[in-house]
């Protein structure tokens, strides 16, 4: 026993150590990478799986801006498809077997830009920068653990929802301030069409995920959803948002479960479920 908590502290060491951009390889889709411990034999996780991780980010000059060390729970994310081109966080997760652990080298805006959907990036870092992410995958998690898992402790209640929300926030930098009701309003493309008001009807196109970063639901490659705005046909949180655009605008909605699905939840998403949302505004009639 004590001989594997020697290997396990010692494996974190050379984790925290090796910073050399000389030694990393790199993958075709241009991740950077160094393998620190390589266990072939175990299981490797695919897109849609959610595994447990032991993870630190830092700059470039080894100055702390994330660690798991601080969460009270198991980390764990879900495995979305690659967000961006040039060797992705996801490029990273779908490298490493069960007890693997490694070194990533990602840019930094599109880490944060396209993986955790933030507002800007973090103090310590401008475009151009690049993050490195020492990471260990501890396991896959069961689909039935992991809905046991949310339920138990992520979706138990308010409290514990504005908790996750709380942290979503500061990972993702968003210094947005929520609106009375509690919707978090982004502007990321300013719309120079009609303004949508009350009794319009309005057709969006958009694309909703969890805080995990899992999407549940998707318009794109269909038809936009088409409703009168303000008419309670959707969930509160898009009336009030869809409410603040013109035609032509794209924004993203944080929605408190308060302005969405409540205690209750519904098909596929959780009670006590913060949403996210990107929208696009296509016409206003």
């Amino acid at each position: 026993m004590r001989i594997s908590i020697f290997v396990f502290v010692l494996a974190f060491v050379l984790l925290s150590c090796v910073n050399d951009k000389n030694h990393y390889s790199k993958t075709a889709t241009g991740l950077e990478y160094i393998i620190v411990n390589h266990n072939k034999e175990a299981k490797k996780p695919d897109t849609n799986d959610v595994v447990t991780l032991c993870m630190d980010i830092v700059t470039e000059q080894n100055e702390l801006i994330f660690t798991t060390k601080e969460s009270e729970r198991k980390y764990m994310r879900k495995i979305a498809d690659p967000q961006h081109p040039g060797g992705s966080f996801e490029d990273a997760l779908l490298m490493l077997h069960i007890g693997d652990s490694a070194i990533f080298r990602i840019d930094a805006y599109n880490y944060y830009k396209y993986t955790e959907k933030g507002e800007r990036l973090p103090e310590k870092l401008k475009k151009g920068d690049k993050i490195i992410i020492r990471i260990r995958l501890d396991d896959i998690v069961e689909t039935t653990e992991y809905d046991d898992v949310l339920l138990e402790k992520y979706h138990k209640d308010e409290k514990t929802e504005m908790e996750l929300l709380s942290a979503y926030l500061q990972r993702t930098n968003t210094s947005t301030e929520p609106s009375a009701s509690g919707l978090y309003y982004i502007e990321t493309l300013k719309g120079n069409g009609i303004q949508a008001i009350a009794g319009r009807l309005v057709k969006v196109h958009y694309t909703g995920s969890l805080i995990d970063g899992s999407v549940f639901d998707t318009s794109l490659g269909g038809r936009p959803i088409e409703f009168i705005l303000g008419n309670g046909e959707v969930i509160a949180g898009w009336d009030e948002g869809i409410a603040n655009m013109k035609a032509g605008g794209k924004a993203r909605l944080i929605i408190p479960s308060k302005l969405a699905y409540g205690a209750t939840g519904t098909r596929g998403i959780l009670p006590y479920s913060t949403l996210i949302f990107e929208v696009e505004l296509i016409s206003v009639q």
